[in-house]
């Protein structure tokens, strides 16, 4: 990969060529992941259901390295909510904020 204080624009075929290898030789265990999520009922109000798939999201976040916090709903309707934090360098690169939901909408 390059430096990290290289822009994503100036990524060399080489690079990308690596990048690709790697998420593909990831795809099976990406897949097996996908599947054992999709399988659990966790319905907005599901709290149940919504808390496996919260165990399983901050496991995995901890095992990649952040410090993981785990913060239940006050009525108790809701699952969890996690919050995983990765620290990085300081310096002027870029920052990133990912936000997602882990329960299934229903009507």
């Amino acid at each position: 990969m390059t430096a990290p204080d290289v822009p994503a624009t100036e990524l060399s075929s080489v690079d990308l060529t690596a990048l690709r290898a790697a998420v593909e030789a990831r795809l099976p265990v990406y897949l097996e992941d996908l599947e054992r999520l999709c399988n659990i009922d966790c319905g907005s109000y599901t709290p149940a259901g919504v808390n496996e798939v919260a165990s399983w999201v901050a496991g995995f976040f901890a095992s990649i390295g952040a410090a993981v916090e785990r913060r239940p709903d006050p009525d108790g309707r809701l699952g969890d909510t996690v919050i995983a934090t990765f620290q990085g360098r300081p310096g002027p690169g870029p920052r990133l904020l990912l936000i997602g939901h882990m329960d299934t909408v229903f009507d």
